[in-house]
């Protein structure tokens, strides 16, 4: 790496560094401010409370990085326009992208690293932030004697829908099992109770109906067996949430959901999001670079204010087109990168714009 790209690519990370610990330190400040009267009525030791935002850490960074990259590509490039130093390299023959090269590979690294920790790191530290939470401060039972109003969406297109579940005896009550085939209801179980015996569950006193086009065929049974996949521990514990899963698991978890008949076309909206995501680090870091490049005056106080202003219409337009995606509007595809191609459009074109000015 040649001097020049050293020095561009330090300057960057300097105020990349900045940026993340003030956007990190201030969220997290909000956040405990938020929480305080859990904290003290739970008397939470501070080691406690330190561990629960040591698991928030990664989920933070993956929210506010793009801001932070947008910071820092102002700061960086803003203050290089301004002393010149952007002139004198132009003079020794750089072109616009020539110099921002270190810095777009980086970013590019980061939108892989983000994309990482959100399959990898994520999913399991919303986990662990929610366990110290529900078991650790608020003394919650790690596992409960007996849920209620259990809903599980299993393999083969089968949903269950609980009325209550004893998780020590592996008992069931109220009980009613639909199973799908290509999205329509073929069969419904409903039984008064349900018991796992000897490797299988055991339903009895219920009615088993069967569907065919317009014909109903309703039987009563005393006890049957039931041929399943799903185990006493599948329903022990709550179902991760479709929106902290990474993206291998909710794809996953989506194959289920379909076959059961639900309409995944929010959660598909949310899948390709996953992969959009990342890619806001480097539509931040292009348009920051072609606005920076046409600044001659700010700061630190300027970077902030263009990083919360930007962020703040990015961010709307994320929820307004993952909204049309959801309600069925847009597609998934194009409601997740939608404003990945009208930032990243405006970006390329200021950055154009630019490069011809110089």
């Amino acid at each position: 790496m040649k001097i020049l790209d050293r020095y561009v690519l330090s300057e960057f990370i300097a105020y990349l560094g900045m940026g993340l610990l003030a956007f990190i330190g201030i969220f997290i400040i909000v956040d405990v401010f938020e929480k305080i009267d859990t904290f003290v009525d739970a008397n939470a030791a501070i080691g406690l409370v330190l561990r629960f935002y040591l698991s928030y850490v990664p989920v933070v960074l993956i929210e506010i990085l793009p801001v932070a990259v947008l910071l820092a590509t102002l700061i960086a490039f803003g203050r290089m326009v301004r002393f010149q130093e952007f002139t004198a390299m132009r003079s020794a023959g750089r072109s616009l992208t020539r110099i921002y090269l270190p810095v777009i590979i980086f970013v590019t690294g980061i939108a892989v690293t983000s994309f990482a920790l959100g399959e990898l790191v994520v999913p399991e530290g919303n986990s662990r932030r929610k366990r110290i939470m529900n078991h650790e401060i608020r003394k919650k039972p790690e596992t409960p004697a007996r849920r209620q109003d259990v809903r599980y969406v299993g393999q083969g297109g089968r949903v269950y829908i609980i009325g209550s579940y004893d998780v020590r005896r592996a008992v069931m009550r109220d009980v009613v099992i639909q199973e799908f085939s290509a999205g329509a209801l073929v069969r419904r179980i409903d039984a008064r109770h349900g018991r796992w015996q000897e490797g299988r569950w055991e339903l009895t006193d219920g009615y088993m109906r069967r569907f065919e086009g317009d014909q109903v065929t309703t039987e009563h049974f005393d006890r049957i067996p039931l041929a399943a996949t799903e185990v006493p521990d599948d329903f022990a514990k709550e179902e991760r949430d479709p929106d902290i899963m990474g993206y291998r698991e909710l794809r996953r978890w989506i194959a289920r959901f379909r076959q059961s008949g639900g309409d995944a076309a929010p959660y598909l909206v949310d899948l390709q999001m996953k992969l959009a995501a990342p890619f806001v680090n480097l539509v931040t870091m292009i348009l920051g670079a072609a606005i920076s490049s046409r600044l001659r005056r700010g700061g630190l106080a300027v970077g902030f204010g263009l990083s919360f202003l930007i962020s703040f219409l990015y961010y709307a337009l994320i929820r307004a087109a993952q909204a049309l995606g959801r309600g069925g509007t847009f597609p998934p595809l194009l409601a997740a990168w939608l404003p990945n191609l009208v930032f990243g459009t405006i970006s390329f074109v200021h950055l154009w714009r630019a490069h011809r000015e110089q």
